[in-house]
């Protein structure tokens, strides 16, 4: 069997830069945010975080790409950089590239080792996580980690069910910052898929319930504008990086494995920086405040494949649908050319 390895968490110090291999960085926040990106992962060695760089007042795109075998194991997860030109925002863009031979290697960092997403003010990022499930349909269900958050920030996290029949609409479910309530996602026969959309907020840090309606396509080759999801019943994908050029948004990769026993990992992932006054609710989301309080996400289950998406000022979202075939582990890849606001 494979071994399972700990992620353990080192601080983040945000002028130093300085990262530890397979180590999570909590990082210092700077106004009235707190919390703490808890990762566990299941067959990972080593994972790594690859800095994507972003051009001036973009956002983040979350792409999370998991590439499996007909046997469902799992092998390397490769972290893949995106570059950006000017003004950068960085986040963590993961790709898993898996071979047959179940041969893990290690992640490398490509540029100064940046585990941590850095917003500038009023922006925030989103996450996406995807989880890969068996044919056993045993699915548990997907339980939010509570998020703290320090006085008057309210961050919704917005999770979403398609229904594998319909994949009709994404529905948005608003958690309480006060009561802290927490929606699970249900999956329904065979096609299970979790997008998890988060409401935008204003400036007033207001939050509106939006819903999307996903358009679908069988084309899965093709970039979608809009928030496009292949059609049901995906063989492996494979993907190596998302390449974008500039004034695009780049994406965040997070891939959770877990092979046919239905043992999932969760994949820790590193803390976002953020500079002041800002909100995101990650899966495994960072608040951070002055008081650099940090509260650990806690998670109900053994398996969370939740998606924290928080977003102040996003234009575009792209999110796509693990589609899952008997025995075999579909993808969640997201295809972006160009981005479209969740409004």
């Amino acid at each position: 069997m494979l071994h399972y390895t700990t992620l353990y968490y080192t601080i983040l110090h945000n002028a130093t830069l300085h990262y530890t291999t397979l180590h999570y960085t909590t990082l210092h926040y700077t106004t009235q945010l707190y919390t703490m990106l808890h990762y566990t992962t299941l067959y990972y060695t080593t994972l790594h975080y690859a800095t994507l760089h972003y051009t001036t007042l973009h956002y983040t795109i979350l792409h999370y790409t998991i590439l499996h075998n007909s046997t469902l194991r799992y092998t390397t997860l490769y972290y893949t950089t995106l570059h950006y030109t000017t003004q950068l925002y960085t986040t963590l863009h993961y790709t898993i590239l898996h071979n047959s031979t179940l041969c893990y290697t290690t992640l490398h960092y490509t540029t100064q080792l940046y585990t941590t997403l850095h917003y500038t003010t009023q922006l925030y990022t989103t996450l996406h996580y995807t989880i890969l499930h068996n044919s056993t349909l045993r699915y548990t269900t997907l339980y939010y980690t509570t998020l703290h958050y320090a006085t008057q920030l309210y961050t919704t996290l917005h999770y979403t069910i398609l229904h594998n029949s319909t994949l009709a609409t994404l529905h948005y479910t608003t958690l309480h910052n006060s009561t802290l309530h927490y929606t699970t996602l249900h999956y329904t026969t065979q096609l299970y898929t979790m997008l998890h959309y988060t409401i935008l907020h204003n400036s007033t840090l207001h939050y509106t319930t939006t819903q999307l309606t996903l358009h679908y396509t069988n084309n899965y080759t093709t970039l979608y504008t809009m928030l496009h999801y292949t059609t049901l019943y995906y063989t492996t994908l494979h993907y190596a990086t998302l390449h974008y050029t500039t004034l695009h948004y780049t994406t965040l990769h997070y891939t959770i494995l877990h092979n046919s026993t239905l043992r999932y990992t969760t994949l820790y992932y590193t803390t976002l920086h953020y500079t002041t006054q800002l909100y995101t609710t990650l899966h495994y989301t960072i608040l951070h405040n002055s008081t650099l309080c940090y509260t650990t996400l806690h998670y109900t289950t053994q398996l969370y494949t939740t998606l924290h998406y928080t977003t102040l000022y996003y234009t575009t979202l792209h999110y796509a649908t693990l589609h899952y075939t008997t025995q075999l582990y579909t993808t969640l890849h997201n295809f972006t050319q160009y981005y479209t606001t969740l409004h």
